[in-house]
């Protein structure tokens, strides 16, 4: 890929990250707050629609990102009046799939909750996300 068409499409989509990744924190305080809310001073572990609510919040950032990364090299190769080769496209193709399986394990991470936080939720495969694949 074109260095200049790929740093720009780069910084595209790190605008865009860093826009759904503070959604993200946003949603998350304000679920885990209204979750507090609810349960008042007791400390059980999360229910099955306390989990739904935060892997719908990190299914959503995944999508978000992923359809970012499309966008991104879209209005790059747009910007530089050029189309992309077969070559080129089988590139963009697997940065895409790498957001995907990155934002996947990142936000993966959450399903490993401590006791102490008042969570119930552990992921028993490894930290890989698989609820989303």
């Amino acid at each position: 890929m074109r260095n200049n068409i790929q740093q720009y499409a780069d910084a595209l989509y790190l605008q865009g990250l860093q826009k759904s990744s503070k959604q993200v924190r946003e949603e998350r305080v304000h679920a885990a707050s209204e979750i507090a809310a609810r349960s008042g001073s007791t400390s059980l572990p999360w229910g099955g629609s306390e989990i739904r609510t935060f892997l719908r919040i990190f299914r959503n950032h995944i999508e978000r990102c992923i359809e970012e990364r499309f966008r991104s090299f879209q209005q790059a190769y747009k910007q530089a009046n050029v189309t992309p080769s077969a070559e080129e496209l089988d590139s963009l193709w697997s940065e895409v799939k790498e957001v995907q399986n990155q934002q996947a394990s990142h936000s993966g991470s959450f399903t490993t909750v401590s006791e102490g936080s008042g969570g119930g939720l552990s992921n028993h495969n490894g930290g890989n996300a698989q609820w989303y694949r």
